[in-house]
């Protein structure tokens, strides 16, 4: 991966939720010093990684970059994916592309900007009950909804140091034969490295 890339390409397999999070990181830590391209619904795991690529060399074409000149990132989770993520990863290396990926789901991730809950093991719509949970409980009066991240930019804006602390949780959690199991903390570090100081 390149020191300094031109731009940062993000190919989701999600519809909402990565974009507005990576979106908010990128207004909230005012990233203006690299260009960032996100695009939602790209595909789902080895579909994904060969769309990254392909969107790789369309933009860098379009741009008039170099293709180490843009930096790709597919992100992902274990939705209908029964392989072996590391094959998975290898996969990703052998076309240059990082993968952000998140066991079970990408609301895990989430979850780790309220600390480390001891049920984070959750399936999807558990989680997104924790979550809501979580939400009522500091007074936010909504429950959660991916397509409305508003609470989460609020939350960063009053504690920006909760995106630190995700990234740390979510490092504990680097066994990716258990769940949870993210490396989705690394695209977050990515973000931050270019925010202006």
């Amino acid at each position: 991966m390149p020191v300094v890339p031109q731009m940062i390409l993000i190919c989701c397999e999600g519809k909402e939720t990565e974009k507005l999070y990576f979106g908010i990181l990128q207004r909230m830590f005012k990233v203006a010093n690299i260009s960032i391209k996100t695009f939602p619904q790209v595909g789902q795991h080895y579909q994904l990684i060969d769309e990254c690529v392909k969107k790789k060399q369309e933009i860098a074409l379009a741009e008039g970059f170099s293709l180490d000149d843009v930096e790709v990132w597919a992100v992902c989770d274990m939705d209908a994916f029964a392989d072996n993520f590391l094959k998975l990863k290898a996969y990703a290396d052998d076309g240059g592309v990082n993968l952000a990926f998140s066991s079970p789901q990408f609301e895990n991730y989430i979850l780790q900007h309220f600390g480390s809950p001891n049920n984070s093991k959750s399936r999807r719509g558990v989680v997104e009950r924790e979550i809501t949970d979580i939400l009522l409980s500091k007074g936010a009066g909504m429950a959660y909804n991916k397509a409305d991240l508003s609470w989460l930019e609020d939350m960063i804006d009053q504690k920006p140091r909760i995106v630190s602390e995700a990234i740390r949780h979510a490092d504990t959690y680097s066994n990716h034969a258990k769940q949870p199991f993210f490396t989705v903390q690394r695209l977050t570090e990515r973000i931050l490295f270019f925010r202006t100081k």
